[in-house]
């Protein structure tokens, strides 16, 4: 039977002109954004107000990539390399907490 790698023979499963960890994720852009102002109300009291916003710009965060370029295919005789199509495509992205869409959040505060 054919054995797994590009010969058959259980060896390294990658194209050898081609070298490790040469595909790159792209970049993570997250703006976070916290605007705030505090007013003294006479010398024991004050107010403060504070927005904050997460993912200011709503960037798309990738966190899923398609990674399997191609599979080996054919018969054990002629075994062939199979390129995969959506190589590169986005399977998943802003799936965690903190690279989630735009949040937006206003507050008060009263220090005594």
């Amino acid at each position: 039977p054919l054995g797994g790698g590009v010969n058959g023979s259980n060896g390294r499963k990658g194209i050898d002109i081609i070298g490790r960890n040469t595909f790159r994720m792209p970049r993570t852009v997250n703006v976070d954004l916290r605007l705030s102002k505090r007013v003294r109300l006479g010398d024991r009291y004050s107010v403060e107000a504070l927005a904050e916003a997460f993912n200011l710009f709503n960037h798309q965060n990738v966190t899923g990539i398609t990674n399997t370029a191609y599979r080996v295919g054919g018969t054990a005789t002629a075994p062939t390399l199979v390129v995969n199509p959506p190589f590169g495509s986005v399977s998943n992205s802003n799936s965690n907490f903190a690279y989630t869409s735009r949040q937006i959040q206003i507050g008060f505060r009263f220090f005594f």
